[in-house]
């Protein structure tokens, strides 16, 4: 897995949308939004681009937990 990717990945979730506080997003429609979605904060936030990219992150994070237990079963 490449380690740019990760650094991307890594780099989003400590500064992008996920983790802030939910009255700073902007538009629910577009920003990924972790409180806001899981607390029932947002309502009719469904759309295709919001569903891709949730798709996308947790795919992500999916390869980078097999990557690291690949790598800390072939040590």
């Amino acid at each position: 897995f490449p380690k740019e990717i990760i650094e991307i990945i890594f780099d989003y979730l400590k500064t992008g949308s996920f983790w802030i506080n939910t009255k700073k997003i902007s538009n629910p429609k577009v920003e990924i939004n972790r409180h806001g979605i899981l607390h029932g904060v947002y309502t009719n936030f469904e759309s295709k681009e919001l569903a891709l990219k949730y798709l996308l992150l947790l795919n992500s994070l999916y390869l980078i937990l097999l990557n690291d237990k690949m790598i800390k079963l072939s040590l």
